[in-house]
């Protein structure tokens, strides 16, 4: 994940060391880590075209999405690029929005609207569903201050940090029932 935590870990590892798979979701594929698989809730115009570009990283998004433009930087300014669904490795998943809910069942959610959204949570059950065992969250700090919003360069107004810290009080409440269904089936999520 993309909290600025994630500029005070060693990642290291992450590149050098075999048998780690490295997931990301949002800008932080294309500025800290290269991950195998990529997750995104938002249109393709919001994140860096390296991440859409490579076909190393196997990207998810909104089957909605598919159809929609990646942006590219050409001459200095940015500018419609090619459809995600014909850049390589780019897979389009189906979604709810709905929370509370069964997390295991039905499509992936990324909570509701007026409660939480988040790319976190379809990242969660999609891995569960892929049979990865044990989740490493880095990066997860489920806070955000206006100033330093994220790892990257992105920052958010005080009302959009107050929105965002929220929606992850919320999470917070709720997660602990997400991890219990995810031991459940075997897979065991540890913040690192």
């Amino acid at each position: 994940c993309g909290g600025p935590s994630l500029n005070k870990m060693d990642l290291t590892p992450l590149r050098a060391e075999r048998g780690i798979l490295v997931a990301a979701v949002n800008q932080v594929a294309a500025t800290h880590v290269r991950p195998q698989l990529w997750f995104s809730v938002d249109d393709p115009s919001k994140f860096h075209e390296t991440i859409w570009k490579d076909p190393g990283i196997l990207c998810f998004t909104k089957q909605k999405y598919l159809r929609h433009a990646v942006w590219e930087l050409k001459d200095g300014e940015r500018k419609a690029g090619p459809k995600s669904h014909d850049l390589p490795a780019v897979l389009g998943y189906e979604h709810r929005s709905e929370w509370p809910c069964d997390f295991l069942s039905g499509a992936p959610t990324w909570g509701k609207a007026g409660i939480f959204k988040s790319v976190f949570m379809v990242a969660l059950r999609m891995l569960a569903d892929l049979g990865v065992k044990r989740i490493c969250l880095l990066g997860a700090d489920f806070h955000m201050e206006p100033g330093q919003s994220y790892a990257f360069d992105q920052e958010k107004n005080a009302g959009a940090a107050r929105s965002n810290n929220g929606y992850y009080a919320r999470m917070n409440r709720d997660l602990p029932k997400v991890w219990k269904d995810l031991l459940s089936i075997g897979c065991e999520v540890v913040n690192g």
